[in-house]
């Protein structure tokens, strides 16, 4: 049994041993982009992705190699043991009490503190902690796995200042700007980056410009916010959620007004409801809009500054 193998299992062995002891674990995502199945296997359905730096809350293992874990928007599966990093108690506390920078490029590529090799990529969204600013253009940030590399500095922002922006009209261009840049990209089932999103990763990825954490599909997405009475009141940046012949909620889009919307299906893309509006560019779109909801200004929100994965509460923040 070779060397990486008996580590493995050494590794495998202390985290049984955790949960044995009924321990308070938190991991983040020490890869790129990890994909999250519906059972403890590799070719079981990939329901969702986690980007590299995503805090999520551990359960068990299951069949030796997968944690059962829950995301910080709430969805629940399998990652392998593999993608995640895990932290004790302590250890999580410091991670969301650290400076910590997220991607706003919709990939981030990294490169090695030497200035040579590559280092990978941050996929937007995707969390790392700040560690300082170097020569030039470039900041040196601290990946899940503990490596070091470096980053060019406008593919970032304070995770602070992002997660304090608010779904004001300011805020919904960037919500359009963000679906607009990744117009073209292919649609992929359970995928939430900007190289190829299902349709509801597609609008949580957008929503992330205005500070917020949506749900993960398409069927929760349709309770947040307010209720529009229909088509004709729809705004610009509105929800627009379709139906299955039962009534189920299985696809949305953003409404960007006029008639058009832009949605991941087959491809992102800008399509019109208006068949009128058609041209090769901007096909017609069939299906009628079974709920319409509004996100700027409505109550209950669900925010990323207060989610407590991502973010200690203040009673702990303040001080022990």
């Amino acid at each position: 049994m070779n060397i990486p193998v008996l580590r493995f299992i050494s590794v495998l062995s202390l985290l049984l041993g955790a949960l044995c002891m009924h321990a308070s674990l938190f991991g983040l995502v020490k890869i790129p982009m990890a994909p999250l199945r519906e059972e403890p296997a590799h070719e079981a359905e990939m329901g969702t992705q986690a980007m590299l730096g995503t805090p999520v809350r551990l359960d068990s293992i299951a069949d030796g190699e997968w944690w059962a874990l829950e995301m910080p928007c709430g969805y629940r599966g399998y990652i392998h043991v593999s993608s995640i990093a895990v932290l004790q108690e302590a250890e999580a506390l410091e991670w969301k009490r650290a400076r910590r920078q997220m991607a706003i490029a919709n990939i981030a590529f990294l490169q090695a503190c030497d200035g040579g090799s590559a280092k990978g990529y941050v996929p937007y969204g995707g969390v790392v902690e700040y560690i300082g600013r170097r020569s030039g253009e470039m900041i040196e940030v601290a990946l899940p796995s503990g490596e070091h590399a470096l980053g060019y500095a406008q593919d970032f922002i304070d995770l602070d200042a992002a997660s304090a922006a608010e779904p004001d009209k300011a805020a919904l261009e960037r919500v359009i700007e963000r679906g607009m840049s990744m117009k073209g990209a292919p649609y992929l089932w359970g995928g939430t980056s900007p190289l190829a999103p299902d349709c509801s990763g597609f609008t949580q990825m957008c929503w992330r410009e205005a500070g917020l954490l949506l749900p993960r599909n398409a069927s929760q997405q349709a309770l947040v916010g307010e209720e529009v009475a229909g088509p004709e009141d729809a705004r610009r940046g509105d929800m627009l959620f379709f139906a299955s012949p039962s009534g189920r909620i299985d696809h949305v889009g953003i409404y960007l007004g006029e008639g058009r919307m832009l949605q991941s299906s087959g491809i992102v893309y800008e399509a019109t409801m208006r068949a009128d509006d058609a041209s090769p560019e901007v096909p017609f779109y069939r299906r009628r809009p079974a709920a319409i909801r509004r996100l700027c200004g409505a109550a209950q929100l669900p925010f990323l500054r207060d989610n407590d994965m991502y973010f200690a509460p203040e009673s702990l923040t303040a001080g022990e």
